[in-house]
């Protein structure tokens, strides 16, 4: 069995409702589920994980890279022998929508130290515009350097303890770059790094913003309306920057 280890962000709770539908079928994939809350979580929600045994271990600092390394590490401490690190709000909707594939996907993270998990051309077509185009110049750049097409952007991975070991002594990006940093580190130690393109991490945010969808009328006129705000774009952009910048740190200095 496979440990969850994740990160969430939702001061809102809008995941309450996706959470009690989803947690059941998420303990009979995972032997330990570790969820590592921002500050700004909603209480209501971190009540109702803790209420379902969830181990709950807020990380301070509020980065997501620092979340994520934090997860990371509590995992490695659980004992488990492998680890999914997947963003909250997508695996919620993972097991709801393609729970056959997650479990498959879980037991193809025992065929490598770190296995990049991504998304299939359909999935990936399901985001909004300027998640495509920012996300693309970072899965084209990496791609590249690592010899196969692959879709490096999806905040999803699995780990072995080893490939997690090489994480946790090198990895120091703050942002969610570690999408690119963590499989640049383990393939520059020698390890096993695989990919797998899945359905299921599709655009997951509609199963949280259900009023604003209906109110937008359809998912197309809500998608292009996130796409249309400008300032949207900077944040993007900066992390297809920052993901390039990480991978190339680890690749020019791989024994540090």
């Amino acid at each position: 069995m496979v440990a969850l280890v994740s990160t969430l962000h939702d001061p809102d709770g809008r995941m309450v409702p996706a959470m009690e539908m989803s947690l059941p079928a998420l303990r009979v994939l995972y032997e330990q589920i570790i969820v590592v809350p921002t500050p700004a979580t909603s209480p209501e929600l971190l009540g109702r994980l803790e209420e379902a045994t969830v181990a709950l271990l807020p990380e301070s600092a509020g980065a997501i890279g620092t979340g994520r390394r934090h997860a990371l590490r509590l995992g490695m401490e659980s004992g488990a022998s492998r680890l999914h690190y997947c963003d909250f709000d997508r695996v919620l909707h993972w097991v709801r929508a393609y729970p056959s594939e997650l479990a498959s996907a879980l037991e193809a993270i025992g065929r490598h130290d770190y296995l990049i998990i991504g998304r299939t051309a359909r999935a990936f077509s399901t985001h909004p515009q300027l998640q495509v185009e920012t996300e693309q110049v970072t899965n084209h750049a990496f791609s590249r350097w690592f010899g196969q097409e692959v879709d490096v952007s999806a905040g999803s991975c699995g780990a072995s303890r080893q490939g997690a070991e090489w994480i946790l002594r090198r990895s120091v990006t703050p942002s969610n770059a570690t999408d690119a940093e963590w499989p640049a580190i383990v393939k520059c130690r020698g390890g096993r790094v695989g990919y797998l393109a899945t359905e299921g991490l599709e655009f997951e945010t509609p199963d949280y913003y259900p009023d604003e969808l209906s109110r937008a009328g359809s998912l197309e006129v809500w998608l292009d309306a996130r796409s249309e705000i400008l300032e949207w774009w900077i944040p993007r952009t900066r992390l297809a920057l920052e993901s390039l910048e990480a991978a190339l740190a680890v690749i020019r200095c791989p024994e540090a």
